[in-house]
């Protein structure tokens, strides 16, 4: 796989660090693996840090991505995401949205972790 996952389980969310290579295949596995963990931790809310996770090669992977986003992560999960503000082009996450995950990017770990614990 060339992507290194790890997770850290807080009192109101699950947090998730990802070094590597965003491949699809290894994407797949890596939110299968994150849907594992988060049932088994008993949590709805993800916190994934994508700063050291390369930019896919195709705008294919991102579709793909959040397709697989969608289909794994419907309600009553959330899904907040950050990552290089030059990375960001908001396609995965309108793929995944208008499939029904409730996922959003930032550049920021702050303003991710602000939106995932509001109420809204």
């Amino acid at each position: 796989m060339s992507l290194s996952i790890e997770y850290k389980n807080y009192t109101e969310y699950l947090s998730v660090k990802l070094v590597g290579e965003w491949r699809q295949p290894d994407m797949n596995l890596l939110l299968e693996d994150l849907k594992i963990n988060a049932v088994k931790f008993n949590k709805n809310y993800i916190l994934i840090d994508a700063f050291k996770l390369t930019l896919p090669n195709t705008e294919f992977v991102r579709f793909s991505t959040g397709e697989k986003i969608a289909s794994i992560f419907s309600y009553p999960y959330k899904i907040a995401t950050f990552t290089q503000s030059e990375f960001i082009n908001k396609f995965t996450e309108t793929v995944a949205v208008n499939r029904g995950a409730n996922f959003k990017v930032f550049h920021s770990e702050s303003e991710a972790k602000e939106w995932l614990l509001s109420k809204s």
